[in-house]
């Protein structure tokens, strides 16, 4: 390959063209993301029961769909809520399975226990966890033309309609506004003198409005069909609909015993934008679209349709789009500026022109061929493939940089352009394949790592594999052919004989090497052996988190108040909450959203469940624009809500949740046992220890408090004397005090729903009066409630969290100011002076347990690595002993990573320690090439003290420049600030840039002492 180069440059010319348009092509075809697609392996079964206890829920539902689901193949943990009439069992898989498979195999496993079950119980519906049920890209929709009726209407039928045509869009919800009705109010005396019941109302409304054929006629030779028009065409059509008799046969009309008006439904939710109320368009994409492109789709969609309606202003309250096109565009500058520092550090060291371009042509070319790689693995470009791209940039000109100057060397031995290029490829093409290989060797155990770490870190591994194989690649090929035209011999000449401005420094470290390092040995290796145990013990002074805190353009905060509390209070204290947010100057808009919706969905990102619960979306600057943080800003404004007895209002991180599950947080502890009161009580210990903790934000309990309930009790003995039943008393209760959609009322076009409910103003004022609600009996008498019912007061049922196939009661908090890791070091000693019951246990879990889980997989991945690593050199030497000397580059690098993160406040979590794997391939490259060239001396005749010093030195520019230019192509990275994804990029640049930089420094002084010590070799007497 490296002849025919030389030889056929043309021919190379033709094969790059080929292989660069093909990776231009793969570009186009590349997405936008900003993490790999990550496919959480759960699976949820949800069961209905209507109006059961959450402990009937559990021993009649949960559990028997619990121990069935627990039978299926690769299952990892089981966990279920046991609510009011709904039991939510969720099944955990390992990483890895293929979720489909699964979610048949537990949709089997259901169907066998299914018979078992309650009757009235509804089907088992079993669901997939999909990350693209997060919202892409929500829009807030106001004007001062159209009530919100109007604007709602426009939203549904013109927005909605249009917007879910859009390819990738799954759904579009509408949330707030409200829409008209058509409400049928009865008198309740009115029901009692004319012995009427609800059922009996609903019925004749329901039966009465149709248009329905009636049969035909032969007229004539024509066949006429016959239709019977009953559809209500006007509110007089209701108001005259019959709904019984009297005694004497007289009709019944629905205007004598009530009113119909149009009105609003009942508002259950609202949405404001800088209190104001408004409506959201919430738009979710389809499993497996690219983000970025649905994103840029649905603007141009906006702007087409919004054309149309130019008095409706549409305010996009966050975006996932956005902050990808930011992120992605700033990784890729972070590339480009590390490409252009390394080029002039080549430079710098080269001083000529002509040979830097030669070997910075490497890089543009690497990266391009990289593109093909991503397309056939059907990757997008992420933070992963990106940053990976960005950390070859640093890595791939280290075998060009050991190809040219061998070049040169052979040069200047005297042989031509052509012959130089050929012999000096050839000559170092196993030593830099062996390089490269090392390099690429510490990805192959993130193969066999499971778990969530190996979805994100699998991505970015073949991203950089690629990259350094291209390197070689265009290393065995362009370079010898660009060098053999472009580079002549005087080039060479002149670079071999004149030392510029490191001849000096290359003299100073011989004299240091020879004079002193080699000659005080002990002490050297006893100053480094040092740093390295200071180093080990400084570990536990980093911080400790699965994966950095996000700083995006957007926050989300949840609020949840007390059980039972109305949505006019849950609004203002919403809109006090706005109030404060809108005073940041961090914070563009506000946007609140309250209570629950209905057939509309639910509310954007972890949305409302009750009238007592909301969300707050805060839309913040650009990061360049604020100096603080999207966490920051978001702390500081929750440091600073008004108290409400009760209330619970946190941060919703989306990055943990795409992490670690829809409900994990960063603090979590576990208690099982079966006895509720005990375990909360046992919680509410845990709880306020905690609490003392630096650091240990928003604890709380699982076990939520319960909601006030006024409890009707059927007696069922009386009701069976009155020809009553439970059933049947209380559908009448629900029509008349909820209200039932009885049929729909359609107008020019539209539909609009008939609501049936009672007047019931009279229980505003005292709710006990629902005891003299009239029933009426099959024998047509009117009978109070209380005749048939007794009643209490008492707090409602609560929700029971089981876990491995017992119950469970967290106690869960948010971490402020520490790291998680931190903190749980504190936690797990509190928690071993705190006495548990017998047959109740206690497990730290949520963040702290995937912690757990990174550490285990990352240290098998560094240290079969480092085997890897081993096993090459060992092979490349043909000598067990030379390798072990290189080997001990990497306790150096080690030394270095921890300092640089104790200097920069960096935490251990996924992407530092990614960085610490790829250092384990690149350290040990200096001391590979200085032990190469001490052999080669050895074997030439030098003596082996000169050999060793000479190596060494000889050996100092190419260390230099191999690590130099690495740590300069990765300071971009290294150096982002907030935003834009700097978090994820920064950490695995900062360890690499670290473990390097003191690798490179000690590696010329140790690797040598070491090397005498093995070889016995002893510095001359003076």
């Amino acid at each position: 390959m490296i002849k025919f180069s030389v030889k056929h440059p043309i021919s190379i010319t033709m094969l790059i063209g080929v292989l660069i348009t093909l990776g231009i092509i793969s570009l186009t075809r590349l997405g936008l993301d900003f993490f790999p697609d990550i496919n959480y392996p759960s699976v949820t079964v949800i069961t209905q029961y209507q109006n059961v206890t959450p402990e009937d829920i559990e021993e009649l539902i949960t559990k028997p769909i619990e121990g069935a689901v627990s039978t299926v193949s690769g299952v990892k943990k089981v966990t279920s809520i046991s609510a009011e009439g709904v039991s939510a069992v969720m099944v955990e898989f390992e990483w890895g399975t293929n979720l489909d498979f699964a979610a048949q195999d537990v949709r089997d496993k259901v169907a066998l226990i299914e018979d078992y079950l309650p009757e009235d119980a509804s089907k088992p519906i079993v669901l997939k966890f999909d990350i693209s049920q997060i919202p892409i890209i929500e829009y807030i929709a106001y004007s001062d033309r159209y009530k919100l009726t109007e604007l709602k209407d426009i939203l549904r039928d013109e927005f909605k309609s249009f917007l879910e045509r859009i390819e990738g869009v799954a759904s579009v919800d509408i949330v707030g506004g409200r829409d008209l009705q058509y409400w049928v109010t009865i008198d309740l005396d009115k029901i009692a003198q004319y012995n009427l019941s609800f059922s009996q109302i609903t019925q004749f409304i329901a039966m009465n409005n149709f248009n329905l054929p009636s049969g035909k006629v032969d007229y004539k030779h024509k066949n006429i069909l016959l239709r019977t028009i009953g559809q209500y065409n006007s509110i007089e059509d209701l108001e005259n609909q019959v709904v019984g008799y009297t005694g004497k046969g007289t009709p019944i009309f629905l205007k004598d015993i009530g009113k119909v008006t149009i009105e609003e439904e009942e508002r259950l939710g609202y949405a404001k934008l800088n209190n104001k109320e408004s409506i959201a368009l919430v738009l979710y994409k389809q499993s497996g679209a690219n983000t970025l492109q649905v994103s840029n789709r649905v603007k141009k969609a906006i702007k087409m349709i919004n054309a149309k309606y130019p008095s409706i202003k549409l305010v996009e309250s966050f975006d996932q789009g956005k902050f990808i096109k930011l992120a992605t565009s700033r990784t890729v500058n972070n590339a480009i500026v590390g490409a252009v520092l390394a080029a002039l550090l080549i430079f710098l060291f080269l001083m000529d022109i002509r040979p830097t371009f030669v070997v910075a042509i490497a890089i543009p070319l690497s990266v391009v061929l990289t593109f093909i790689v991503l397309n056939a693995f059907g990757y997008t470009l992420n933070m992963m493939t990106l940053g990976g791209i960005a950390l070859g940039v640093g890595m791939l000109v280290d075998a060009a940089i050991v190809v040219i100057e061998n070049i040169f060397r052979h040069e200047e031995m005297g042989e031509g352009p052509k012959e130089a290029a050929i012999n000096g490829a050839q000559e170092v093409w196993l030593a830099i394949s062996a390089s490269t290989f090392t390099n690429i060797a510490v990805f192959l155990p993130l193969i066999y790592i499971g778990g969530i770490i190996g979805q994100v870190t699998k991505p970015l591994a073949i991203t950089v594999t690629s990259v350094l194989l291209a390197s070689l690649f265009v290393s065995v090929t362009i370079i010898p052919m660009l060098t053999s035209q472009i580079v002549k011999r005087k080039v060479a000449v002149k670079e071999a004989t004149r030392e510029y401005w490191f001849g000096p420094i290359k003299r100073f470290y011989r004299k240091i090497l020879e004079k002193f390092a080699l000659r005080k040995r002990g002490l050297i290796l006893g100053i480094t052996a040092a740093l390295f145990v200071v180093s080990l013990i400084l570990i536990k002074s980093t911080g400790i988190e699965f994966m950095p805190q996000m700083d995006r353009t957007f926050g989300i905060v949840q609020v949840e108040l007390p059980p039972g509390t109305s949505l006019k209070e849950t609004e203002n204290y919403l809109d006090r909450l706005s109030n404060i947010a809108s005073q940041y100057p961090e914070i563009e808009d506000v946007v609140a959203i309250g209570g629950v919706f209905g057939e509309e969905g639910g509310v954007s990102l972890g949305g409302a469940s009750g009238s007592h619960t909301g969300t707050i979306t805060l839309s913040l600057k650009d990061p360049s624009l604020r100096d603080r943080t999207s966490y920051e800003v978001i702390n500081d404004f929750l440091s600073k809500i008004p108290n409400y007895h009760g209330a619970m209002v946190k941060a919703f991180d989306m990055t943990r949740m795409m992490f670690l599950g829809a409900n994990a947080r960063p603090i979590q502890i576990n208690i099982y046992g079966e006895d509720l009161d005990e375990m909360n009580a046992l919680a509410e210990k845990i709880k306020t220890e905690i609490s003392k903790i630096e650091g240990v934000y928003l604890p709380e309990i699982s076990l939520k408090k319960a909601k006030p309930e006024f409890k009707i009790h059927i007696n069922r003995v009386k009701a069976a004397y009155y020809g009553l039943s439970a059933a049947g008393i209380q559908r009448e209760l629900q029509i008349a005090l909820h209200g039932s959609k009885v049929s729909l009322f359609k107008k020019k076009g539209k539909e609009y729903d008939i609501v049936v409910k009672a007047d019931t103003t009279f229980l505003k004022e005292d709710y006990k009066r629902v005891k003299y609600f009239p029933i009426k009996t099959p024998i047509g008498s009117i009978i109070p409630l209380k005749e048939v019912a007794d009643f209490s007061f008492a707090l409602g049922p609560i929700q029971i969290d089981r876990e491995k196939q017992s119950r469970v009661v967290k106690v869960m908090a948010d971490n402020k100011g520490r790291s998680t890791g931190e903190i749980m070091r504190d936690i797990s000693k509190v928690l071993k002076s705190i006495s548990v019951p017998t047959g109740y246990s206690i497990e730290l879990s949520g963040e702290f347990e995937q912690i757990q889980e990174m550490i285990k997989n990352m240290l098998f991945a560094v240290i079969g690595a480092a085997l890897l690593v081993y096993m090459i050199m060992a092979a490349q030497f043909e000598s067990f002993k030379d390798p072990f000397i290189v080997i001990f580059s990497l306790p150096l690098a080690i030394i270095g990573v921890v300092f640089i993160f104790l200097i920069t406040g960096t935490s251990i979590s996924v992407p530092s320690l990614v960085g610490v794997l790829i250092l384990v391939g690149i350290a040990v490259n200096e001391g590979i090439v200085m032990i190469t060239l001490i052999k080669q001396l050895r074997e030439k005749g030098v003596p082996d003290f000169e050999a060793v010093v000479e190596g060494a030195t000889v050996r100092l520019r190419p260390v230099m420049i191999a690590g130099l230019t690495t740590i300069f192509g990765m300071l971009p990275m290294a150096l982002s600030t907030h935003g834009h994804g700097a978090e994820m990029r920064s950490p695995m640049a900062i360890a690499i840039i670290g473990g390097l930089l003191t690798a490179m420094i000690l590696t010329l002084f140790v690797i040598p002492i070491i090397y005498t010590y093995f070889e016995k070799i002893n510095p001359p007497e003076k």
